[in-house]
């Protein structure tokens, strides 16, 4: 299971560049794909994080959220904004 998680999540190399250092592995496998679908791609998820401030949080970058140690905080905006709409 692990080697075909690992294999899906070899379709996301900017996310993973990204984040990766920040998300366990099923994370990854529920995250990445989620906001490049949404975005578009990859390289336009990267962006997104990298770049886009989140009022939610103060302005921050998804980026800038997970390096101050809120990677919890921005999976539930994720599943928020999954679930019910645009907050």
């Amino acid at each position: 299971m692990k080697k075909l998680m690992t294999n899906k999540l070899s379709n996301f190399p900017m996310l993973d560049k990204c984040l990766g250092n920040f998300f366990k592995e099923d994370e990854k496998a529920y995250l990445f794909p989620l906001i490049s679908g949404w975005s578009g791609s990859d390289e336009q998820a990267a962006y997104w994080i990298q770049n886009e401030e989140i009022p939610t949080f103060g302005g921050q970058t998804a980026l800038e959220v997970c390096q101050n140690n809120q990677v919890k905080a921005l999976l539930q905006y994720i599943r928020h904004i999954e679930y019910e709409g645009f907050s």
